[in-house]
């Protein structure tokens, strides 16, 4: 029973910082991956803060969770085994939806691009997007940098697209472009990147299993070693 309760003590540890984990997950979302993100027509402004919110909920849960593990009370522990397996539930659901807006920022990234394009002269918005885009990923346009000459556009190609530095380019030169479209450099980056967080939301989903196990069992086992003395 004390090596149950150990167990349970060194679960709750592990289960603290993958709160922590889904947290930084979500922030790491709303900072460094929305600027390519919010090119899709399918962006969602509440997918990070959902994960910070499930990330908190899992750090209360766990520190509270610290008190009656160590006083070992059994209705304490089944409510801690209950609100694992509500935990649970809502882990496999989120892991579910990244895979589910993985496929639909995926869908809606082309005409995210051709629509940025298209304000580019007329919304700071779409500037900065295809701006940012183009220079960090290297690429021009939506499929190529022929994009910016579709008669749709008739645009100029703009110095975000330039290899070198803006001084030193001649936007109407092939050779000092970037000639790869943005399409295929943001689906390569969102399948790389939300494939990740998939994976690791996928493996923590089943990871309060074991701690509702643990509680259950020690829960059992200390109404059980209560009820022993009487009997015998």
């Amino acid at each position: 029973m004390h090596c149950a309760k150990a167990l349970l003590l060194l679960f709750n540890v592990i289960f603290w910082f993958s709160g922590l984990s889904i947290i930084w997950i979500g922030i790491w979302m709303q900072t460094d991956l929305q600027q390519f993100f919010k090119i899709s027509i399918a962006y969602s402004r509440l997918v990070p803060y959902i994960l910070v919110i499930t990330g908190i909920l899992i750090l209360l849960t766990a520190t509270l969770a610290c008190t009656c593990i160590v006083k070992g009370n059994p209705p304490l522990l089944l409510m801690y085994a209950g609100l694992l397996v509500a935990i649970l539930f809502i882990e496999l659901a989120l892991a579910a939806s990244m895979y589910s807006y993985k496929d639909r920022l995926g869908k809606g990234f082309e005409e995210g691009l051709r629509y940025d394009i298209e304000n580019y002269r007329l919304s700071k918005e779409s500037e900065k997007l295809l701006s940012n885009a183009q220079q960090k990923l290297q690429c021009c346009g939506v499929i190529s940098y022929k994009d910016w000459k579709d008669k749709n556009f008739n645009m100029n190609v703009p110095l975000s697209c330039c290899i070198a530095s803006k001084e030193n380019c001649d936007p109407s030169n092939r050779k000092f472009l970037y000639t790869e479209g943005c399409l295929s450099k943001l689906m390569y980056f969102l399948n790389s990147n939300m494939s990740t967080i998939g994976n690791i939301l996928s493996a923590l989903a089943f990871f309060p299993l074991f701690g509702t196990c643990i509680s259950c069992y020690l829960a059992a086992n200390i109404k059980k070693s209560k009820y022993e003395p009487i009997i015998g």
